[in-house]
């Protein structure tokens, strides 16, 4: 939904509460943010690898990717940067009515690829 999309964030939609380090339920949409563009001052990019089917029923493949830069504010401690170029990959199935627009939106992926590299370096 629209709504909770936009008061927790496209990072804590993606990640949820399931993995060490970062904890969506106790985020709200700008401390995502902050914590994540400070950690990637570059950016987060975004772009679809492949794809499989067409409409009604969309299949494609894609990844964000960004350089670990700046600090990681996790749920234990400030981590450093490694400097590391961070990749997650996935797989999404959309479904759009006959105006492309987004009925059903089922996303894979392993969110703790994201996560592992920000909480593995050393605490500041």
């Amino acid at each position: 939904e629209y709504g909770e999309l936009c008061r927790i964030g496209p990072y804590s939609a993606l990640l949820g509460d399931d993995h060490p380090g970062y904890k969506a339920s106790q985020t709200n949409f700008f401390q995502s943010e902050d914590k994540f563009v400070k950690a990637m001052p570059r950016g987060f990019a975004w772009e679809v690898l492949e794809v499989y089917s067409g409409p009604p029923v969309i299949s494609f493949k894609w990844r964000h990717w960004g350089y670990y830069e700046g600090p990681f504010e996790a749920t234990d401690g400030t981590h450093q940067p490694s400097g590391q170029k961070l990749e997650l990959f996935g797989h999404t199935i959309a479904t759009v009515d006959e105006n492309l627009k987004i009925t059903k939106l089922e996303a894979f992926f392993d969110g703790g690829d994201l996560i592992r590299p920000l909480v593995v370096t050393p605490l500041i």
